[in-house]
């Protein structure tokens, strides 16, 4: 497989990826609203703010993702965006000591262990992806 088919086809699953978390945030979004309210760290403010922007910029990597024009910027960014659910993951499970991350889902049935793995698999996915973008 050459170069440009390995970034078609990997920023294609990256796009999946946030494409279904996106919608499944915009269609179920009294669930996550639910879930966010659960997190009490959070105020009811910045809980709103974070209900409206998270399904709508999830939903815009996707689509940057699969512009060639815009791929290279929306690696990146998709590669911080998993890196902050990643640290809020791993937040929300150990320090805050809840269960419920808001991603709702296929991803709310994972353990957190299992999520992890699957984020940080993504991150490392995405690393590759950038680092192929770069040659």
């Amino acid at each position: 497989m050459n170069r440009q088919n390995f970034l078609f086809y990997s920023t294609l699953i990256l796009s999946s990826l946030f494409l279904y978390s996106g919608l499944n945030k915009v269609i179920y979004s009294n669930e996550f609203h639910k879930s966010l309210e659960q997190n009490s760290f959070f105020d009811s403010g910045f809980t709103n703010l974070i209900l409206i922007i998270t399904p709508y910029f999830e939903l815009l990597i996707a689509v940057g993702l699969l512009l060639s024009i815009s791929r290279k910027i929306f690696l990146w960014i998709s590669f911080v965006t998993l890196l902050i659910f990643t640290f809020y993951l791993i937040f929300i499970n150990t320090i805050a000591s809840l269960s419920e991350c808001g991603c709702g889902g296929l991803f709310s049935q994972l353990s957190f262990e299992y999520h992890l793995i699957f984020n940080l698999s993504f991150i490392i996915f995405n690393a590759v992806c950038i680092l192929f973008e770069r040659k």
